[in-house]
């Protein structure tokens, strides 16, 4: 994505982040464009379900069945088996990135501003600069 734009995952903001948040090396997330309408992509693992999530630039190109993203000029949704599972929006103030990722096994979630991670909990935090934002994993 170029410019600087925030991204606010639950009630912290990453600015200037090439990733961020990354599972095993993986960028989970990543907006291409945000005007004049969002693109993003999407690495998602499931380890409850042995697969990946996968989409480009709004596009599903895994689990095409059962995975699906819905986009509009400022809103993207991906749903998993008809469940809501990530919901990006342009704001002036930035990106708001919310999500649960817990019916696919993965114990990452956001709620009330937190991004939860496992027994972690998140909140107001500004990351700036970072190569990853939050890398979880090797």
């Amino acid at each position: 994505m170029t410019g600087s734009t925030s991204i606010f995952v639950g009630s912290n903001e990453f600015v200037d982040c090439t990733d961020i948040i990354s599972i095993g090396g993986t960028s989970l997330f990543s907006f291409s464009r945000v005007e004049p309408s969002l693109l993003i992509t999407v690495s998602i693992p499931a380890p409850a379900l042995g697969i990946r999530l996968e989409a480009r630039d709004n596009v599903p190109v895994t689990m095409k069945d059962d995975f699906r993203v819905d986009a509009g000029a400022s809103r993207v949704e991906a749903f998993w088996r008809g469940t809501s599972i990530l919901l990006a929006e342009h704001r002036p103030e930035g990106v708001r990135v919310e999500f649960d990722f817990r019916p696919l096994g993965l114990d990452l979630w956001t709620e009330n501003g937190a991004l939860n991670i496992g027994g972690s909990k998140l909140v107001n935090n500004r990351i700036q600069h970072a190569g990853t934002g939050i890398a979880i994993g090797a």
